[in-house]
């Protein structure tokens, strides 16, 4: 990638620090379960360095980055169907994307809430957590290994998720959002 100029690149360097959280936390909305999402973010800030010199500083720098990002989160699911993985259609991100709040801060305060909130589990829920959601493994094989039945484990999952939900309506009302 080559590296263009900028007229201010102070100021777009501070913009793009300031919305990396942001940015990250985006990209995961759209790639739920995906660990393969920091990847694409760091795809979408090698596209954003390398195109700094389209932005125009003053202008919204959040929805350009989020269109970046939002670009580089549908090429890599028309990879993965090229591959003839069972994939997100662009309906259902659209449908994600409609979800997500329109405010940086309320993402980020939604992130950091789950994150509190998935710290307070007991290790071995975590553990669950982390087996199905962040590494994917299968259900089946985690299940095997604790000598325990999937179905328990897709209830204990149930339970968690709901537990999570609660815990961070909790944590996001007591900031006010």
């Amino acid at each position: 990638m080559e590296y263009v100029p900028n007229r201010a690149p102070d100021e777009f360097v501070r913009l793009l620090l300031e919305h990396q959280q942001a940015l990250r936390v985006y990209i995961r909305a759209l790639m739920p379960g995906r660990e393969e999402a920091w990847d694409v973010f760091q795809q979408a800030n090698a596209v954003l360095w390398s195109k700094q010199a389209t932005f125009t500083v003053g202008t919204n720098f959040r929805a350009w980055a989020f269109s970046v990002a939002r670009f580089e989160v549908n090429a890599f699911f028309q990879k993965e169907r090229r591959k003839g993985w069972l994939i997100f259609d662009d309906e259902l991100l659209d449908l994600l994307e409609d979800e997500l709040p329109s405010e940086p801060s309320e993402l980020e305060s939604r992130y950091r809430a789950l994150e509190t909130c998935v710290t307070g589990l007991k290790p071995h829920d975590r553990e669950l957590v982390r087996q199905r959601y962040i590494l994917e493994g299968s259900l089946e094989t985690y299940a095997q290994q604790l000598g325990r039945s999937v179905g328990t484990l897709k209830t204990r999952l149930f339970r968690l998720r709901e537990a999570l939900r609660n815990c961070m309506l909790q944590q996001l009302t007591g900031e006010g959002i």
